[in-house]
């Protein structure tokens, strides 16, 4: 599968919501049918000990929390045969995905045992030149998740090679939930990196900021899917959940007809 530019493309994030249930990763593929596409993490938190040391505070329904990032790294693990699972539903439920891997060899397994139709670079991880190397070097389509400034971009841009021109570049910003999306940030991108698709990852409750989003011009748009948004654990309570995500694609769609009128 190849990642098709649409208006937007819309995709769907369940890297941080599935627990670890193929059969929760399963009904979140099948809720995704209505977007363009849905992402994973595939990540084990012992190849990322030495980049995610501390705690992230996030909030869910539950209340404020304070958490090892590694401790929740841990709940999202699965195995490669289970992953093969999960590629083989999304291919039948016809829905395209790919994944944000965690190291270099992770990203060259994902991209030879499994139908994806991109790779994602996390913020967190933008700094790591061998990773968005390996990534690039799959030939698969590249997304950069950037939280940091022009330099540390730029540098990422550089690594991706031959792949430069087709990466699409996204917005991400900080806090669970953010308290500003900083969509000003779209435009600045636009205008600096012209060429290429400008995305956003919603960080905040709701659809207002991904509307928005649309209507800065972002070509590009990642909004988190739980069962349940009221369940405890990071980045819930940001999610669509599966009734609503017709309407919200139907939503953004309306947004780009809008802004392209």
């Amino acid at each position: 599968m190849d990642l098709q530019d649409s208006n937007p493309i819309i995709c769907l994030e369940a890297g941080a919501t599935h627990g670890g249930s193929v059969r929760v990763a399963k009904e979140l593929i099948n809720a995704s049918i209505w977007a363009d596409c849905i992402k994973f993490q595939t990540v084990w938190a012992g190849n990322l000990e030495p980049y995610r040391q501390g705690s992230l505070k996030y909030r869910d329904g539950l209340g404020e929390h304070s958490r090892p990032m590694l401790e929740m790294l841990k709940e999202r693990e699965l195995d490669w045969e289970q992953w093969k699972d999960i590629d083989a539903h999304a291919k039948y439920m016809d829905v395209p995905w790919f994944t944000t891997p965690d190291y270099p060899p992770t990203a060259k397994l994902c991209a030879k045992n499994l139908d994806l139709c991109a790779l994602k670079v996390a913020g967190s991880d933008m700094g790591r030149i061998d990773l968005i190397r390996a990534v690039a070097n799959t030939g698969l389509r590249v997304l950069l998740d950037t939280k940091g400034g022009q330099e540390e971009l730029d540098a990422a841009l550089e690594a991706c090679g031959e792949h430069r021109a087709d990466t699409i570049i996204v917005h991400s910003p900080t806090g669970y939930p953010t308290t500003d999306p900083h969509l000003s940030r779209i435009t600045a991108l636009k205008e600096q990196y012209p060429g290429h698709v400008i995305g956003f990852t919603s960080h905040s409750p709701g659809i207002e900021d991904c509307v928005r989003a649309v209507q800065a011009g972002a070509g590009y748009i990642e909004k988190g899917i739980s069962l349940d948004r009221n369940q405890s654990g990071i980045e819930h309570l940001m999610c669509l959940e599966p009734s609503e995500v017709e309407g919200f694609v139907d939503a953004i769609r309306n947004a780009a007809r809008l802004y392209d009128s």
